[in-house]
């Protein structure tokens, strides 16, 4: 599996070559949010804008042994990459910076080119399923709008369409667009919504220089939601150790049925997330 990070500065919108990935992960960073694009069946060439790591990257990761892309990143959190089971690589070969948007927000990267750089293995293997894939219950209540908050009055939201049967994605009150493979503008859509409720503290992890970042705390357990075809389910979140996935659960402690479809992962401030 290879990751790349994906700014979301309003500077690095609209990005390009996420609509590809096989699943997003949304995380917040200092003021904004930041993606981590994840490819395992699929591939791009022109990827990004690419930016650097955060420690919620590596524990998103580190079940997967992933390859990691990134721009840079504090001392402080390369030395948790380091010890961690991803392999990671700042601007490497594979990765390039284009002319028509200015740095830092121009390195873009070529995912079948940066596969090359990690010989720990291959990608003849497929990953395990993530969770139980299943349709959702026909009596699961609607769910046509959601928001989340964040520090600092930033939002993100989610509207359905019935028509085109996704979710569509916004960005502090406006439409969110990615560019296709040709340049053309469309709109962030998901099949799939999966929103974790975590804990979100700053840290610097005793450095001794350097600046504190926010990082959510992915072990134990807390509040999960999902998604799909305007409908929604509450459940629950747990993992023993970043080094394993996340088991989702319903109320009832069953396993939550994960519908199939274009996926995006978020990990949501507690008690953050409004459905309706």
């Amino acid at each position: 599996m290879i990751a790349l990070k994906i700014d979301n500065h309003l500077d690095a919108r609209p990005q390009s070559g996420i609509d590809l990935a096989d699943m997003i992960v949304e995380i917040w960073v200092e003021g904004i949010t930041r993606y981590l694009a994840i490819f395992q069946a699929s591939d791009s060439d022109f990827v990004g804008p690419i930016r650097s790591m955060r420690p919620t990257d590596f524990s998103i990761q580190n079940p997967f042994y992933s390859t990691f892309i990134v721009s840079g990143g504090q001392d402080w959190i390369q030395a948790i990459g380091d010890n961690s089971t991803v392999r990671w690589f700042d601007e490497p070969p594979g990765s390039f910076r284009i002319a028509a948007r200015s740095r830092p927000n121009n390195l873009y990267g070529d995912t079948e080119l940066l596969r090359a750089l990690d010989t720990r293995g291959d990608y003849s293997n497929p990953l395990d399923p993530l969770w139980d894939f299943g349709d959702m219950g026909v009596d699961a209540p609607t769910a046509e709008e959601i928001k989340l908050s964040y520090w600092f009055d930033y939002t993100t939201s989610w509207y359905w369409n019935e028509e085109r049967s996704v979710y569509e994605k916004s960005t502090i009150g406006q439409p969110h667009y990615y560019l296709d493979s040709e340049n053309y503008a469309h709109r962030i859509s998901a099949e799939t919504l999966i929103m974790l409720e975590t804990l979100f503290f700053l840290t610097c992890y005793g450095c001794e220089s350097g600046s504190t970042v926010p990082v959510a705390e992915t072990v134990g357990s807390g509040t999960a939601w999902l998604f799909h075809g305007g409908k929604m389910q509450k459940g629950t979140w747990s993992r023993n150790s970043d080094r394993e996935w996340f088991t989702l659960t319903t109320e009832d402690g069953s396993p939550m049925l994960v519908p199939p479809g274009k996926l995006w992962m978020t990990l949501a401030r507690t008690n953050n997330v409004e459905a309706q």
